[in-house]
């Protein structure tokens, strides 16, 4: 066996574990949410984990209604996100073509602990575990994660990496952890 040959029984190795952890033998699909350098509203910019732009997220408050956009690289729209960011943040709306693809729920206990969920069509259910807040967190389905979200350093920024799994749709996922972004950040007065 040559160095070569070792090399990619390694690289072969990493990625066959990689897909082991995620159930369905791929790895999971891995971006960069970065909040944007100069932002009017909320505005994301989403990069495939090995580089090149994946989406962009534009985020114009002065809209109205009141709404993000999910856009492709040359900047066709793939999903609208809805709801009232100026006020209290309680509940999202991902859509695409006018139908409602998620619903995005955030919920207050009376002790203060906040719970956020994900209600999608055919009644299927999207739980959070973790903290939102700290941008660390699961979407767990079904009992099984779908997507996992870790802090990540940005240079000159913020932002955070989102591992999806490869059955999923990576633009709704994607635009669910953006939800949960803009939901979980204090409300200013």
């Amino acid at each position: 066996m040559t160095s070569n040959d070792r090399t990619t029984e390694t690289a072969n190795s990493r990625q066959a574990s990689a897909g082991a952890r995620s159930g369905t033998g791929e790895a999971p699909h891995r971006y960069l949410v970065k909040e944007a350098r100069v932002a009017v509203g909320h505005d994301y910019v989403i990069e495939r984990h090995h580089g090149g732009l994946a989406y962009k997220v534009d985020g114009t408050l002065l809209r109205i209604p009141e709404a993000l956009t999910l856009n492709d690289p040359e900047g066709q729209e793939v999903l609208e996100i809805h709801g009232t960011f100026l006020d209290v943040t309680d509940v999202m709306h991902v859509s695409r073509h006018d139908h409602t693809l998620a619903t995005i729920r955030k919920r207050s206990s009376d002790v203060g602990h906040v719970e956020y969920a994900a209600e999608l069509p055919k009644h299927a259910h999207v739980s959070v575990s973790g903290s939102p807040e700290g941008r660390t967190y699961r979407l767990i389905q079904d009992g099984r994660p779908i997507a996992t979200t870790s802090k990540a350093w940005v240079p000159l920024g913020k932002g955070y990496r989102a591992d999806i799994e490869p059955s999923q749709d990576d633009a709704l996922v994607l635009a669910i952890t953006v939800c949960l972004d803009v939901m979980s950040r204090p409300v200013v007065k």
